[in-house]
């Protein structure tokens, strides 16, 4: 098992929360705004396609300014990795939501969708379509904000003549 860096960039490492085959996601604290915010690191540095996705992901989200989606601080190079610095969001994803609650009642629920379909239509707006929403990346906060997270796989207008999200990639 991999050590966990203490610093990424200028921010310091506070813990892994997530890691999967593409990548690791980290809650780190910025030097100088005393909060916290979330570190994706692309591990599959060396597959171009991977890295194009993930600077496409960064490129598009940099311009977003949502109520309803994370923001977008910083995307950098360290070495051979590559980082998106996200807003942090203290809270839950709605699938471990879901997992602990069993079920949502209808206000909630009614109130969840209205909220991501706003996210929706702001990037919709920007000519950006999501491609992957499921419980995992909607995000609930403790003060009752509901957040889109992970545009990954979404293709733009601008990008749509690019192999990365067709069929089969």
């Amino acid at each position: 098992m991999s050590q966990i860096p203490s610093k990424i960039g200028k921010y310091k490492v506070v813990e892994l929360v997530a890691k999967g085959g593409m990548g690791a996601v980290y809650k780190a604290e910025h030097p100088t705004l005393d909060r916290h915010v979330i570190i994706k690191k692309l591990t599959l540095e060396n597959n171009p396609q991977f890295v194009e996705r993930f600077n496409r992901e960064a490129r598009i989200m940099m311009d977003f300014k949502n109520d309803n989606i994370v923001d977008v601080y910083d995307h950098f190079e360290e070495g051979n990795n590559y980082y998106i610095v996200l807003e942090y969001v203290d809270g839950v994803s709605l699938d471990k939501f879901i997992l602990k609650e069993r079920y949502l009642t209808n206000d909630l629920a009614i109130y969840i969708i209205k909220e991501i379909c706003k996210a929706l239509s702001y990037a919709h707006s920007k000519n950006v379509v999501h491609r992957d929403i499921k419980p995992a990346n909607i995000l609930l906060s403790s003060s009752g904000d509901v957040k889109l997270v992970d545009f990954g796989i979404a293709v733009s207008d601008e990008e749509a003549e690019n192999d990365l999200t067709k069929e089969g990639m």
